[in-house]
């Protein structure tokens, strides 16, 4: 009736036990800290949805009979919105109409978006409203300024001292003139190709002898000091009215080239400036 059971065998019985015990805690534990039934991140994902649907229609001032595909291609063809972006805002579309008009169940819709895709629509929708500016997200670092008479001798010291390209060119002193060119490291390799002689030596003595080989893309290009992100992304990337991008953007307090250099900012600086508005591949 009875069985013996010795003491190797109770240790046994007792060790899995609490293991039982253990796994049954770890997984009520998981399923306190998780939801597992649908619908639990569409609530979320509508919010930045309704967001970015409202702010469109203001930028827009769209009719309410648009619709939100028209107004992302509107905005898009306005360099309003990146690539990516559009991509997602259509994603998000689609994304928006399977939760409103699928299947729901207990109240809830059974399409259920990723966790990543709500992180990426409430970042969106933050950088839409209250777009981030270059000044805020890039480092801060000073401009170099020349001017005209200066010798190529003061650009060659900052040269092998640091890591700057662009020196944008004050006629008068950047105190109280105006910024008249942009001085690049191309046009410095260029004029030293050119004005190199078979004596070793370089001609030319200023800075206005180099901007004599300054190409049509180094001209300043001027933007206020509260330029967006997506702004000077749009303007570095995408060809303007006359068919070239710039070198690079002078930012100054009210984007007037009288006024002093608040940031350079060039190509360097886009990869800081992408990561702020990219988003997962959609």
């Amino acid at each position: 009736m009875f069985t013996s059971v010795g003491a190797g065998s109770v240790d046994a019985m007792t060790d899995a036990m609490n293991n039982d015990s253990t796994d049954a805690m770890n997984n009520d534990s998981t399923d306190a800290m998780t939801d597992p039934s649908p619908g639990g991140n569409a609530t979320a994902f509508l919010g930045a949805f309704n967001d970015i649907e409202a702010h469109l229609r203001r930028d827009l001032r769209a009719k309410p009979s648009d619709g939100f595909k028209w107004m992302v291609n509107l905005s898009h063809r306005k360099h309003r919105l990146s690539d990516a972006q559009r991509s997602a805002l259509m994603a998000f579309s689609d994304l928006r109409n399977a939760i409103s008009h699928g299947e729901y169940r207990n109240g809830r819709p059974i399409a259920d978006p990723l966790p990543e895709t709500v992180a990426d629509a409430e970042r969106l929708a933050r950088n839409l409203i209250d777009p981030p500016t270059v000044l805020g997200v890039l480092p801060d670092r000073k401009p170099v300024t020349v001017t005209p008479e200066d010798s190529v001798e003061k650009v060659f010291a900052v040269l092998a001292e640091s890591t700057y390209s662009q020196f944008p060119v004050y006629a008068g002193g950047v105190e109280r003139g105006r910024c008249t060119a942009l001085l690049t490291t191309d046009a410095v390799a260029i004029w030293v190709a050119h004005d190199y002689g078979d004596d070793g030596r370089l001609e030319a003595k200023t800075v206005a002898d180099v901007l004599e080989w300054a190409g049509s893309r180094d001209m300043p290009y001027f933007m206020p000091r509260t330029v967006t992100v997506q702004d000077a992304v749009t303007a570095l990337t995408i060809p303007g009215d006359d068919g070239l991008v710039p070198r690079a953007l002078i930012i100054t307090e009210h984007g007037r080239p009288d006024q002093k250099p608040l940031r350079v900012v060039g190509g360097a600086d886009l990869p800081t400036l992408w990561a702020e508005v990219q988003l997962g591949s959609y």
